[in-house]
């Protein structure tokens, strides 16, 4: 089982964000479920502070600690069945939004909740296995590298969409997993029909931005690559915030 590392996140302030002197409304974290253990899983998340309200990026770092917190307790073992593994994250799920709801309340007794607003995106890998819990228009994708000469794949697992969702795949192929903020789509996302496919189909991975996401990361073992792309690429395509966080599996 290979563990999963290198793993790197940015977030780059919006220039909407910038022209009005605010500070970014993303957040995103990284988390080890246990720390010298090369093979414990390991928890990813981003979040956006929906409507850029007075305190959306409370929100947003607030929804990616308790979304980190959560998922990494009593995650199964990798050689657990798809029963196990679907019920521990509908459940995982169903904590998060239990918790940020609670936060929220105490947060802001005498106040407008939606001042706490927020969409999120977390992922647990553990060997063969990704679980993912959505709150909004955050999305995912996830690469496949099979063992043949097949190039690697990338593959959109978590569509923007406004609904809550979570799910575990298991995939013994699995050699990365990106998240990002919705700010992203116009650089990692492309209308189906320039690739070739019908429109039914929905958005699909630009294979240029991932695979450039990954090899940065990959080289450079860290954030600075992912952060330079992140700045030379979101002039010009997205005046909103951008936060990517990518994990690739061992060895790729």
């Amino acid at each position: 089982m290979r563990p999963w590392g290198p793993v790197a996140g940015w977030t780059q302030t919006g220039t909407s964000h910038v022209a009005r002197g605010r500070q970014a409304q993303d957040a995103f974290l990284i988390r080890q479920a246990q720390d010298g253990n090369d093979d414990a899983p390991l928890v990813i998340a981003v979040a956006d502070g929906v409507g850029s309200r007075h305190r959306s990026a409370l929100g947003a770092h607030l929804a990616v600690d308790v979304a980190c917190r959560i998922l990494a307790r009593d995650v199964p073992d990798p050689g657990a069945s798809a029963a196990i593994w679907t019920d521990w994250i509908r459940a995982a799920a169903t904590a998060i939004t239990d918790e940020l709801r609670r936060c929220v309340m105490a947060l802001t007794p005498d106040s407008d909740p939606a001042e706490l607003s927020r969409t999120m995106a977390a992922a647990v890998l553990h060997g063969p296995w990704a679980g993912f819990a959505a709150i909004g228009d955050c999305f995912g994708a996830v690469q496949t590298s099979p063992a043949s000469s097949t190039p690697p794949t990338w593959h959109l697992v978590l569509p923007p969409t406004a609904l809550t969702r979570a799910f575990a795949l298991w995939d013994p192929d699995l050699t990365a997993v990106l998240l990002a903020t919705d700010g992203c789509m116009p650089l990692a996302l492309e209308r189906p029909e320039t690739l070739g496919l019908p429109a039914t189909v929905g958005p699909q991975p630009a294979p240029a931005f991932f695979d450039e996401v990954a090899r940065g990361i990959r080289a450079d073992n860290g954030s600075a690559a992912l952060a330079d792309l992140l700045r030379t690429g979101a002039p010009g395509r997205s005046a909103d915030d951008i936060t990517v966080v990518c994990a690739l599996a061992g060895g790729h």
